[in-house]
């Protein structure tokens, strides 16, 4: 190991791409601007470095504009409940067998980045995940096979799923979500475990009080801070 000494912390939290740059956002849920300052710039003041977790929906799923969700979500939307819907879920499942190598392969290049980190004395206090996400919720996640029923369900109509808006989705996201890990955050959590390395992964719920959920988890951190 190099021996040197400069000013940094050595203390480090990987966060989801859109905590750090909300424009990688699904269409019509970006909750902020841009970054969600509220719980970066606390942990930046105490020291903590931020890296920023691969967006695996932008890399999968056509860019920042979900393109391959937009081209397949009308039909799932129009045949959900129907007797052709088994043959389209189908159809489903290999599009999300095939997103889960991505996350799997993504998965293990944070860990070698991780496990670099740790083996030359840097602390990874934290991961935060967005917790309403498919891909990287924590505790709450979103079935993507089951969402254009779901949505249906409530009343969106086909142009709805085609121009999302905040209004209605903050008001469709609470009956949206269920219990679960997503799809990146579950294939991250296996790799760690694989590796035996343990450490705090915190979802940040977009959908409550911004400042209030900011500060759980900027605390939750900074309790790892004063134990590292």
């Amino acid at each position: 190991m190099v021996e040197f000494e400069d000013l940094r912390s050595r203390r480090i939290v990987y966060v989801s791409s859109c905590l750090l740059n909300q424009n990688r956002r699904y269409p019509g849920i970006a909750v902020c601007e841009g970054a969600v300052w509220e719980l970066l710039e606390p942990l930046m003041k105490n020291g903590v470095g931020i890296e920023q977790l691969p967006c695996l929906e932008c890399l999968g799923w056509g860019g920042v504009a979900r393109s391959s969700v937009f081209r397949f979500l009308p039909t799932f939307y129009r045949y959900s409940g129907s007797r052709s819907f088994p043959l389209i879920g189908r159809f489903g499942r290999l599009w999300l067998w095939k997103y889960a190598r991505l996350c799997r392969k993504r998965a293990r290049d944070v860990v070698r980045d991780i496990r670099n980190y740790r083996d030359h004395g840097y602390k990874i206090l934290s991961i935060i995940g967005m917790n309403d996400s498919p891909t990287c919720g924590v505790t709450r996640t979103i079935d993507m096979l089951e969402l254009a029923r779901r949505l249906r369900e409530l009343g969106f109509t086909h142009d709805d799923l085609a121009a999302p808006h905040i209004d209605k989705m903050r008001k469709a996201m609470p009956s949206v979500l269920m219990d679960g890990q997503g799809c990146f955050m579950k294939e991250l959590s296996r790799k760690l475990d694989q590796e035996g390395i343990i450490i705090p992964i915190l979802g940040f719920d977009p959908w409550a009080d911004i400042c209030g959920e900011a500060d759980r988890v900027v605390r939750a951190v900074l309790e790892k801070t004063e134990s590292a």
